[in-house]
């Protein structure tokens, strides 16, 4: 009987040893994980902070955009307009011909040499 219980006793003693290996094993594990969520978290915190900087560029590319829009639109207006004051330039050019022309003959008074 006394053997009995004494295998009993080394029995006990080696679950406790075990049940002790498990434990630090858990705690372990557990100091682990405690360690992986407070990366995550300062993870997710970065990543909270990235999104909100790239939310942030995102309008200010759009307001860019629309500021390049307006410039685009202006620079249309304004090249219709140097088109214009080219065809007025063209036509002003022309009647000054036109004139130095007409004066130079009277000048001249219809010289051939001129004609």
């Amino acid at each position: 009987m006394f053997e009995k219980s004494e295998s009993l006793f080394e029995k006990s003693e080696s679950l406790f040893e075990k049940s002790e290996s498990l434990f630090e094993k858990s705690e372990s594990l557990f100091e682990k994980s405690e360690s992986l969520f407070e990366e995550s978290e300062s993870l997710f915190e970065e990543s909270e902070s990235l999104f909100e900087k790239s939310e942030s560029l995102f309008e200010e590319s759009e307001s860019l955009f629309e500021k390049s829009e307006s410039l685009f639109e202006e620079s249309e207006s304004l090249f219709e307009k140097s088109e214009s004051l080219f065809e007025e330039s063209e036509g002003l050019i022309a009647l000054e011909s036109t004139i130095a022309d007409s004066s130079l003959k009277k000048i001249y008074g219809g010289m051939s040499d001129y004609d």
